[in-house]
């Protein structure tokens, strides 16, 4: 384990993240921890911006349509909080920014 590992283990990684981590490690020979949580931090802005954006959405058609659209609109965001949480692994790409943001 080398010192970056035992920073994150310190930091909110649990041991599993690590697997995770190393997999990718394994498979691509270019990548580094520090590439790997930059990837991170970037998908959990960019699905912080998208859930935003779709949330917007949802309360301008619930504003537009009156009270018989809440329905729909809860539907709509709860598929899309659904699909962009296994897109983007959530958990992990916080733990990267929360990690980044102490050490970077």
């Amino acid at each position: 384990m080398n010192d970056i590992e035992k920073k994150m283990l310190e930091h909110g990684f649990t041991g599993k993240d690590l697997r995770i981590f190393r997999h990718y490690l394994q498979k691509d020979a270019l990548l580094t921890h520090l590439v790997l949580l930059h990837e991170l931090r970037k998908r959990f802005f960019v699905m912080l911006m998208m859930s935003f954006i779709v949330l917007l959405f949802c309360l301008f058609q619930q504003a537009h349509d009156g009270d018989d659209s809440w329905l729909p609109c809860l539907l709509t965001f709860a598929i899309y909080a659904c699909i962009a949480w296994f897109m983007t692994p959530m958990g992990l790409a916080f733990k990267a920014f929360r990690f980044l943001k102490k050490y970077a």
